[in-house]
């Protein structure tokens, strides 16, 4: 694969995770002890592979999370649900509700904020300036905070499957966001289009292009390459979520919750400050 601008910070994140390594062997244990070493062991292999500085070898050469990779996971760039699914009734309940969601996200949310607000993103999407991609967080951190009740009440029975945030995202007219990759393999990314010029507007995972329409789900793993153009005249919005990938247990997305409390300091934006990135750069 292509060096991309993140490498070298990436490695940077990953010796300040890897410093950490008294820590996240204390946590592996402690992981064994509450949920058991069968039902955690993917999760405790992904940790020795974070402080070991990556896995002897990727399963896909465009896949490679930029911090934490769990064994076991398929290699899965873009994810057609199964109609029946868990993830695949999400997607067909968004799409189902989504004239109404469309129209309370569009005209009802706070406004936008630049998406690029640190040294790191800055760096990792060269090129991309603060008024580029614009983003609104309506839930973070299992807390909604913002008043979207439609959302609210069309993502009713299915919160548990949320990772990550839930955010309005926004790319303005002839912008475009550069090859990368994101942390880890464990989630899927959802993006529900709500407003879609036509024309050359798309996203290319793994090599493979896919355009969005308005009123549909796009899922895919983020943690393959990716990068996404506008060459329209006119935004592009989506509704933007995380999710835990299927084939995750519920003792490993209750020990990646944990996992990811111990790193939180490696995925603030203080850790690519000079002395930080002095003190571990040696690590």
């Amino acid at each position: 694969m292509n060096p991309l601008p993140q490498d070298n910070l990436d490695h940077h994140r990953r010796a300040v995770a890897g410093s950490m390594a008294t820590e996240l062997i204390n946590l592996a244990q402690d992981l064994c002890v509450q949920f058991g070493e069968n039902e955690t062991r993917r999760v405790r292999e992904g940790i020795t592979y974070l402080i070991q500085g990556g896995p002897p070898a990727w399963p896909h050469p465009l896949q490679r999370p930029s911090l934490f990779f769990m064994p076991g996971i398929p290699p899965t760039r873009y994810f057609d649900p199964p109609d029946g699914s868990a993830l695949g009734t999400l997607a067909r309940t968004l799409e189902d509700n989504a004239k109404a969601v469309r129209h309370e996200l569009l005209s009802q949310t706070s406004a936008a904020m630049p998406y690029l607000t640190d040294k790191y993103n800055f760096a990792k999407f060269q090129g991309v300036a603060a008024s580029d991609w614009t983003a609104k967080v309506i839930y973070s951190d299992q807390v909604w905070i913002e008043t979207v009740p439609i959302v609210q009440h069309t993502m009713l029975g299915f919160e548990e499957q949320i990772s990550g945030e839930i955010l309005v995202s926004a790319l303005g007219p002839g912008k475009a966001i550069p090859p990368h990759v994101d942390d880890n393999n464990y989630k899927f990314t959802l993006q529900l289009g709500l407003s879609i010029p036509d024309g050359d507007c798309a996203i290319r995972v793994g090599g493979e292009t896919r355009k969005w329409e308005e009123g549909r789900c796009i899922i895919f793993s983020d943690s393959f390459v990716h990068e996404v153009w506008n060459r329209t005249n006119q935004p592009r919005v989506v509704l933007l979520m995380d999710l835990w990938h299927p084939s995750l247990t519920t003792a490993e997305i209750a020990s990646l919750r944990q996992v990811r409390k111990v790193l939180r300091p490696v995925c603030e934006s203080s850790v690519m400050d000079a002395s930080v990135m002095k003190t571990f750069s040696s690590a």
